[in-house]
């Protein structure tokens, strides 16, 4: 397991946050069959609630850079219009919460907040 920071953890191709909400976790398996999001594979609490972790996929990719091609704006507006059809609203799209990966495929994250 590799340490991201003081509250991420990287696992293969496992990302385990530490500090998540329930409700973060509730959001992405709603969203589980949206392309583009996340796949939430566990949520834990240790015993006596006093920590708790929220286990998904891995997301390799950069944060949006200024300059973005059309293809990837397309991707960004066509993921957004899923995730709305999916009632559900990100409150922080910002460029450091979408990811573009070598391959030009575009990611969502930071569902804390939606």
């Amino acid at each position: 397991m590799k340490k991201i920071s003081d509250t991420v953890y990287r696992d293969g191709e496992v990302l385990v946050r530490t500090g998540a909400t329930e409700w973060e976790a509730h959001i992405l398996k709603i969203l589980e069959h949206v392309p583009g999001v996340p796949h939430v594979r566990g949520f834990t609490t240790s015993i006596g609630g006093a920590s708790r972790s929220l286990v998904m996929d891995w997301v390799p990719g950069e944060p949006l850079a200024k300059g973005a091609t059309a293809s990837t704006v397309t991707q960004v507006y066509n993921l957004l219009a899923n995730i709305y059809a999916a009632g559900v609203c990100h409150a922080r799209v910002l460029p450091e919460n979408i990811l573009v990966d070598e391959r030009g495929q575009v990611r969502l994250i930071g569902f804390a907040k939606a």
